[in-house]
């Protein structure tokens, strides 16, 4: 199984927008750019085409909900979150997704080739991209990987919330009896 599909089975809240895009698609956008995305996240655009995550949705001290795909509207298509940030994201950064103000972005130069940064859009007006941006990782795979639960996000969305991973969906229904059972579960491993 590739390495995305199985980061991706961890995150059971995720939702993805629409179909895949193509091989000629993904070329095509490329092109457009001016870059060759990295192979992981690629192989995400290509099996997943972006989506909503609902609890897993933090990483490091950033929250983040949407990563754009192909064919969505608004913030949730890359093309559009491209020509919307143009001129306030430098040309070798591509804008993934985010939420409120709150983006994840994934530069492209040859260097950084894939790096992910949180970009915090609060005082974009008067504050260059470089001040408020911050490394998260070195690789989409990674930032998956480093995605954790949200309370506030299941706090917010009780029907997912029934579907998080232990002990965060015992924490959220103040469910005692489901929290011994993990703790007592966990300390025999």
């Amino acid at each position: 199984m590739p390495e995305i599909e199985k980061l991706m089975e961890r995150l059971v809240d995720f939702d993805a927008f629409g179909e895949p895009i193509d091989e000629q698609g993904l070329q095509c956008f490329e092109q457009e750019i001016g870059a060759t995305l990295p192979d992981d996240y690629r192989e995400f655009l290509l099996t997943r085409n972006g989506g909503r995550l609902y609890y897993n949705t933090k990483i490091k001290n950033t929250t983040i909900e949407c990563l754009s795909g192909f064919g969505m509207d608004d913030v949730e298509d890359l093309r559009w979150m491209r020509k919307c940030f143009l001129d306030r994201v430098p040309e070798e950064f591509l804008v993934l997704g985010g939420e409120g103000y709150s983006f994840l972005c994934m530069c492209l130069e040859p260097k950084r080739h894939g790096w992910i940064y949180y970009w915090d859009r609060s005082d974009e007006m008067t504050t260059p991209f470089h001040k408020m941006s911050t490394l998260l990782c070195k690789s989409f795979s990674s930032m998956l990987r480093n995605l954790q639960p949200n309370e506030y996000s299941l706090s917010c969305n009780p029907e997912k919330a029934k579907f998080a991973p232990e002990p965060f969906r015992s924490i959220l229904f103040y469910d005692l009896s489901g929290l011994v059972h993990y703790l007592n579960g966990s300390s025999q491993k």
